[in-house]
């Protein structure tokens, strides 16, 4: 009994093995450095580059599926930031700076957690408790909850499954 059991653990190990080596280069490197990480910091975050700078981002913040805060972060050697929603503040502040940190829900750790995961953007989506990352030619979803099949939610009926948490399709 115990070699048939010793058959099937490897079986399993292999298929997984081979599931992975057949993603592509870009996914696979992600999801190896990526799949035990908590994102609970990003949930209620969408984040991306402001028109196309290297060095600009949008920080959104949403509550009740509508904007809270919206933020432009620059990162030229400083990291700055500055409110542009509801209101929009006249210039920028340090992102370091603590006291600011109890006013807003940006600081610098967020966005150094954000420049760690080099993507293009990040995407929390609340109905679902997904989170979409944008990554080169590459849309990868991360579900906080297992699934056994995401296809059944409609926008993400052709991505293809990592395992239980993960999924991908090319954009």
């Amino acid at each position: 009994m115990r070699p048939f059991l010793l058959f099937i653990l490897m079986l399993a190990i292999n298929c997984q093995g081979e599931k992975l080596t057949s993603l592509p280069l870009t996914i696979r490197y992600f999801y190896t450095q990526n799949k035990e990480k908590d994102f609970n910091n990003f949930v209620n975050w969408h984040i991306s580059p402001r028109d196309k700078s290297d060095d600009a981002y949008i920080f959104d913040f949403f509550e009740n599926d509508k904007i809270k805060y919206g933020f432009i972060v620059i990162s030229n050697g400083q990291e700055k930031f500055k409110k542009i929603f509801p209101s929009q503040d006249s210039s920028f502040y340090n992102l370091t700076d603590n006291e600011l940190e109890q006013t807003y829900p940006i600081n610098l750790s967020l966005f150094k957690e954000f420049k760690a995961l080099n993507i293009n953007s990040l995407l929390y989506i609340p109905e679902n408790n997904l989170f979409l990352f944008k990554l080169n030619d590459y849309s990868i979803i991360y579900s906080v909850d297992k699934m056994d099949d995401i296809t059944n939610i409609k926008r993400f009926s052709n991505y293809k499954s990592i395992d239980s948490n993960w999924f991908y399709i090319a954009d």
